[in-house]
């Protein structure tokens, strides 16, 4: 995407971690599940909703996911509006106050909400799934051993 190479793992501990590299920068960041399903909920909107342009002003809308904590690295996707261009970048943030730009098109931003969205529902699943096989592992056991 861009100059960047970004890679999204829905990991089985309930988490989605993103990788991205590029020319002036590399991180690693690791979010919830559910604050994924939010930004990706708050990017969809920001990429449907018509770029209104106009001669006289520029105009910035973002979504921003972060990771937990206080210390925390981020991704920012943005769209900014300047006269009759349209621009779509990304910001990936790390947890040293540091950071680098990525210039994308509207459909490489459309593919990356959409593959963390899935990659949420996916990691989800999974440690449903794991968590389910583990209760009843245990079950088993204590029953074994009475």
């Amino acid at each position: 995407m861009g100059d960047a190479v970004i890679a999204v793992y829905a990991r089985g501990d309930d988490r989605v971690e993103v990788g991205a590299g590029a020319p002036n920068g590399s991180v690693l960041l690791t979010f919830v599940p559910a604050d994924v399903e939010q930004w990706a909920t708050a990017a969809t909107r920001l990429l449907k909703t018509p770029a209104r342009t106009s001669r006289t002003s520029a105009d910035l809308n973002r979504a921003t996911l972060t990771e937990p904590g206080v210390a925390a690295g981020g991704i920012t996707l943005n769209r900014r509006i300047a006269g009759r261009k349209v621009t779509y970048g990304l910001f990936f943030a790390n947890r040293n106050f540091g950071g680098f730009p990525v210039t994308i098109t509207k459909s490489d931003a459309t593919v990356l909400v959409s593959t963390l969205q899935n990659a949420a529902k996916t990691t989800t699943t999974i440690a449903h799934t794991v968590s389910d096989t583990t209760t009843q592992r245990d079950t088993t056991l204590r029953s074994i051993r009475y």
